[in-house]
């Protein structure tokens, strides 16, 4: 077993293994797979539920640019080392032009989806980590 797969175990917020078990209807999996080309993909089923909730109320298509991440991709891009990607609790919804991200915040805020959210200019963070303080919006720009 390679030194990052270990600290990725021992860095996890929650131990054991979690399957995977919500049939999605407007997701596959493969559409949270890690960047960094290890293949892990450990989405929580909460959010995954929210996630085609948030769809099915968008009426619009919803692309992912990053789910689930292993601590070796996470460090790689910046994350935080409390990162919601790393426990799958977590996904960075592309964001085309301002009408769709002005659109899904509407969706967001109106139904309560989501209550920890980042925007940046082309993606809007969303998750449910219940380890991190809820009800929180923050930006990305510099």
């Amino acid at each position: 077993m390679s030194d990052w797969i270990i600290r990725c175990f021992h860095n996890s917020k929650r131990s054991g293994a979690h399957l995977q078990r919500t049939k999605m209807k407007h997701f596959k999996m493969s559409e949270f797979k890690c960047d960094c080309g290890c293949g892990k993909v450990d989405m929580k089923d909460e959010l995954l539920k929210k996630l085609d909730e948030l769809r099915d109320l968008l009426g619009e298509p919803v692309t992912i640019k990053s789910g689930y991440r292993c601590l070796k991709a996470n460090i790689e891009c910046g994350g935080k080392t409390d990162s919601a990607h790393l426990d799958g609790y977590a996904v960075d919804i592309v964001i085309p032009n301002s009408r769709y991200r002005h659109d899904i915040l509407s969706v967001i805020f109106k139904h309560n989806i989501f209550n920890r959210i980042g925007i940046n200019r082309s993606t809007i963070h969303v998750d449910c980590d219940p380890l991190l303080p809820p009800r929180v919006i923050w930006h990305y720009y510099s």
